[in-house]
């Protein structure tokens, strides 16, 4: 009988001999090999590449998948344009019920706009797309820059996300009724008739930080009802990732209580180097100081592309869509999100517009601190605006901009569809005239057919610096 605990019997020989092995030091056959005496990297096996290997192996980083995405995704304005410029036609054809025809036609007429109310509506836009913006916030941000005490560090920053949890209430709430639809439509109707009782008890009307009736419902009555769900069902499908999501909006809007908020900002005027810069402000100054802020009078009039979101949501989510249609939808969502990631250090801006009775879309990236690299003429680093602008005019065709701006010099780079190459003296003429108007001067303007549109990555380079630091995905 063979001794399995040996290796084999040779195929000539007797039978109690033994082949062995031995292992000779540096033979190429073989790989891998461990050393106690030091920690070394995986060595390359052959017909096998270095990229490969990495993907196998997981190594990349949060930021490098997130960079990916932005590299796969199709683009937005391609998407937006397809969707506006058919006046919808594809929610239309999928069938969405009967209102939602009049909700696309009060959209399409929210579109029309003049020159002037376009300006606002950017302007708008740009408010409303920074929060902590203002003097009071300027304060803040330099009392951080300057304290030297953790526990004032420490306070400013809970003062900063109350206020940030407590401002967005309203919306956190509407994301937690989502979040229990999604789960009730994933759980047995037995169960999910039972969350559907539980949900009429919550209130989405409430205003910023009055949170308590809606929190206890929450706390006491719906997260023990699914916590049963899950003890009872093992249920490890949709429901739990749903139930994910909800208990973080759920920690996020009990954070956003009024009262907290109020004790928070006591606390933070308690440090003298804070009423030293602020003064005594009582909580009825405060309130109105925020209420105040550029961001909040530009979110009670940004509307339009909530009615966006809403249509594309209501898309996506739909039971009547066509699974194309949900396809076209999910794109345009995700995208969107990839764009107002905590990854990405640009400021967003999309305007879908009708202006003169001509649809138009744009989409823009603005770096509003980069940095040229050989830095200012005094060997100081010298800030300028950077802008990559992309916008795609019906019957007209599809542009570029890449738009540098320092005072009130500028560099452009103006790329346009091939039908209109016959044009190019009356667009840098027309170009330079708007510059005059608007008391700023070209120190350079190149304007070319566009060949291939450019990726955000190849016009703001800075977005790979990131990938240079540790960040390794959990």
């Amino acid at each position: 009988m063979a001794d399995l605990l040996k290796v084999t019997t040779p195929l000539t020989g007797t039978e109690n001999s033994t082949r062995t092995n031995p292992i000779r030091e540096n033979d190429p056959s073989i790989q891998n090999i461990v050393d106690p005496s030091k920690v070394v990297r995986p060595d390359g096996r052959e017909g096998v590449s270095t990229d490969t290997q990495r993907k196998a192996l997981n190594y990349e980083s949060n930021y490098e998948t997130f960079m990916q995405m932005v590299r796969d995704t199709p683009a937005l304005t391609q998407m937006i344009t397809d969707l506006i410029y058919s006046r919808m036609g594809i929610v239309v054809s999928s069938g969405m019920g009967e209102n939602f025809t009049e909700e696309i036609s009060n959209f399409m007429e929210m579109l029309k706009m003049t020159e002037g109310e376009l300006v606002y509506f950017l302007k708008n836009q740009a408010a409303s797309a920074v929060k902590f913006k203002g003097a009071f916030f300027n304060v803040l941000r330099q009392i951080l820059d300057q304290a030297s005490s953790v526990e004032l560090r420490t306070s400013i920053l809970d003062f900063l996300k109350r206020y940030n949890d407590m401002s967005a209430g309203p919306h956190l709430m509407n994301q937690i009724m989502q979040n229990l639809q999604n789960i009730r439509q994933s759980i047995p109707r037995s169960y999910g008739d039972t969350l559907a009782e539980l949900m009429t008890k919550l209130y989405t009307g409430s205003e910023p930080g009055n949170t308590t009736a809606n929190t206890a419902v929450l706390k006491n009555e719906i997260i023990p009802y699914l916590s049963k769900y899950v003890s009872a069902t093992y249920d490890l499908g949709k429901a739990r990732d749903w139930m994910t999501m909800l208990t973080l909006n759920i920690a996020r809007y009990e954070n956003g209580d009024k009262t907290a908020f109020l004790k928070s900002f006591s606390h933070l005027m308690s440090f003298a180097s804070v009423r030293e810069k602020l003064g005594d402000i009582s909580p009825e100054q405060l309130g109105k100081i925020l209420a105040n802020t550029e961001f909040e009078r530009a979110t009670e009039q940004y509307t339009l592309l909530d009615k966006l979101t809403e249509i594309l949501e209501r898309g996506m989510n739909g039971t009547e869509s066509s699974h194309e249609a949900k396809a076209v939808f999910a794109n345009i969502i995700n995208s969107l999100l990839l764009n107002e990631s905590v990854y990405m250090p640009l400021l967003h801006l999309m305007v879908p517009a009708d202006i003169g009775g001509r649809l138009m879309f744009s989409e823009m990236w603005i770096d509003p601190d980069d940095q040229p690299q050989n830095g200012g003429s005094n060997g100081e680093k010298e800030k300028q605006i950077r802008l990559f602008i992309k916008f795609d005019i019906k019957e007209v065709g599809y542009f570029e901009m890449i738009l540098l701006s320092r005072d009130e010099n500028v560099d452009m780079q103006l790329y346009y569809p091939e039908k209109l190459s016959a044009h190019k003296k009356t667009i840098q003429e027309g170009m330079s005239n708007i510059m005059e108007r608007n008391g700023l001067r070209f120190q350079s303007l190149y304007t070319d057919v566009l060949q291939a549109p450019k990726t955000i990555s190849e016009v703001f380079p800075k977005l790979y610096e990131r990938m240079n630091a540790v960040n390794v995905r959990i």
